[in-house]
């Protein structure tokens, strides 16, 4: 790293877990809650704003678990018509935030670092 400056960090960024400094809000992966989610284009069962259009950065991809409005972790809208929305158990908090670079693929959103220009 060149000081002062942010770098890209090596790597992936996990796809298993969620930053708690950010309520996984950056969480990109493919967790579904077992094929329980209703997709963020279908307005059926439950009718919601939630959509790509609405939140373009917030990676609402098919049916899986995202934060696009900063509740406490991952969630989605269910299948189930009883059934609002519920937090997605299977995506579980990682231990360590990025502190000295950045991942692309998020645009930096999981940086947690306090490097100031």
């Amino acid at each position: 790293m060149i000081s002062g400056w942010l770098q890209p960090c090596s790597g992936t960024l996990s796809a298993d877990c969620y930053y708690l400094h950010d309520k996984g809000t950056s969480y990109r992966g493919p967790a579904n809650r077992d094929r329980t989610c209703q997709f963020w284009t279908s307005q059926y069962p439950h009718p919601h704003n939630h959509t790509p259009q609405a939140y373009p950065r917030a990676g609402l991809e098919q049916n899986y678990c995202r934060n696009p409005d900063g509740k406490d972790r991952p969630w989605c809208y269910t299948n189930n018509p009883l059934i609002r929305w519920m937090y997605c158990d299977d995506v579980f908090a990682c231990d360590a935030v990025p502190t000295r670079c950045f991942y692309a693929i998020d645009k930096g959103r999981s940086y947690a670092g306090n490097l100031n220009r």
